[in-house]
């Protein structure tokens, strides 16, 4: 009897080791990213055709404002007038060619950005195998793809699917040429023109950049490291510097990239940011409440430096509610609208249930591979410097969404681990 007992458990396990190979030859089969790539396009679609009578409505209108002013040959600006630099010009200059390609309605933003988010995908995949492997690379981008947050912005006028894909790229880019015995000039010269197009995006690439030049300094000898980092910064400053002028041509200002670097610091760092930050509401309406001082835009570093000085403890608060928020698992700040109690419930539990698994196996992921994957100490970098700038501007999930796509990279490695350790050894 007991060797029936044995054959039985023996015939279980053998049967439960071919279901698990099986799906781990599914996820390492060639046309796996493909399907993922494909999932990832059609629900962006899906979505866009979804919120299109009312796309108009979602993000920035200024965006779409300055792509048709681009388009009309006015250059730069959402009402017209010469000079404008409170938002980067990147993204509007991508809605002016996703609108000469497409036309001037939703299915130029819906397309355009969905086929940004596949882009982004595939460097998911890229950079996650050269990192780890098939499985993992698979994996971490079937989470990217399946991401709720991700899926819903990619419809909206906001410049975060672009400023993602850049930001995937530059990585891709810095893991490529470090990993070259000897990487040409050139390479690290294209890294700089890859970091600022970006900034050209979002000026908080900056972050980004001041990251990747300590991480080249420490991993590199000190010579090379500082060739790299001459050879970037001079990429950097290709893009970036003819903006700087022209802003100054027009304004008389040293604007680097944008000025609402200083009007987004007022907004997170004022008496009334705790008090909106704790009722969740989006801090772009303290600017209307009366009961903010009202600040001309050259005196917001003389009203923060006020308000840290006078309020220590709120600031230091403050600080710390920035930093939960930015990487918290509930969403925020609240929509803009009310949402029916029903609704608002699934967006919430959309975005928990997507965010937290991607949080976990990332931490995870980040612990398994730190001791034989320099890349790693690369993303804490990222991530560490990139949080820094929001919690001392202005934080929210929404503003942290670039780096859940990195998060997804090391992800992917932290939950084959998991699978292997607790399914797959337990099945055998």
């Amino acid at each position: 009897m007991y060797d029936k007992l044995d054959n039985s458990n023996t015939l279980v396990r053998e049967t439960v080791g071919s279901h698990q190979s099986r799906i781990l030859d599914l996820v390492r089969s060639p046309w796996a990213i493909w399907i993922i790539i494909f999932i990832a396009f059609a629900l962006r679609i899906a979505v866009a055709v979804y919120v299109r009578d009312h796309q108009w409505t979602l993000g920035d209108p200024g965006h779409p404002r300055a792509a048709r002013h681009i388009l009309l040959g006015n250059g730069f600006t959402p009402n017209g007038v010469p000079g404008y630099t409170f938002n980067p010009p990147g993204y509007a200059v991508f809605l002016a060619a996703a609108y000469a390609l497409v036309g001037d309605n939703w299915l130029a933003v819906g397309f355009s950005q969905a086929a940004v988010s596949m882009l982004t995908i595939g460097l998911i995949y890229r950079l996650a195998k050269a990192m780890f492997d098939e499985a993992a690379a698979v994996l971490g981008a079937s989470m990217a793809a399946l991401y709720p947050y991700t899926v819903y912005h990619a419809s909206h006028f906001m410049d975060t699917t672009l400023f993602t894909f850049i930001l995937l790229a530059a990585v891709c880019q810095i893991v490529r040429v470090s990993s070259k015995n000897s990487p040409a000039r050139s390479d690290w010269f294209v890294l700089g023109v890859i970091l600022g197009s970006g900034c050209l995006v979002r000026g908080t690439m900056l972050a980004v950049v001041t990251a990747m030049i300590i991480w080249l300094l420490l991993i590199l000898e000190w010579q090379r490291g500082l060739q790299a980092v001459v050879y970037c910064i001079a990429g950097v400053a290709v893009v970036i510097f003819p903006w700087t002028l022209r802003n100054l041509y027009h304004t008389g200002e040293f604007v680097l990239i944008d000025s609402k670097g200083m009007s987004n610091a007022y907004m997170g760092n004022n008496l009334l940011t705790l008090e909106y930050m704790e009722r969740n509401v989006s801090l772009d309406r303290v600017m209307e409440d009366e009961r903010l001082a009202k600040v001309q835009s050259g005196s917001y570093s003389r009203e923060i430096v006020l308000f840290i000085v006078q309020e220590p403890t709120m600031f230091s608060r403050l600080l710390w509610e920035k930093l939960i928020s930015f990487w918290s698992i509930r969403i925020n700040p609240g929509p803009v609208w009310p949402l029916p109690d029903r609704i608002a419930l699934i967006r919430e539990l959309a975005y928990t249930g997507g965010y937290s698994p991607l949080l976990v196996f990332s931490v995870l992921g980040i612990v398994l591979s730190m001791r034989h994957r320099r890349e790693t100490t690369l993303f804490i970098f990222i991530f560490g410097l990139y949080t820094l700038v929001h919690i001392l501007v202005w934080s929210s999930t929404r503003l942290r969404m670039p780096l859940d796509s990195l998060l997804a990279v090391i992800a992917g490695h932290g939950l084959l681990h998991t699978y292997n350790k607790y399914i797959v050894r337990r099945g055998s």
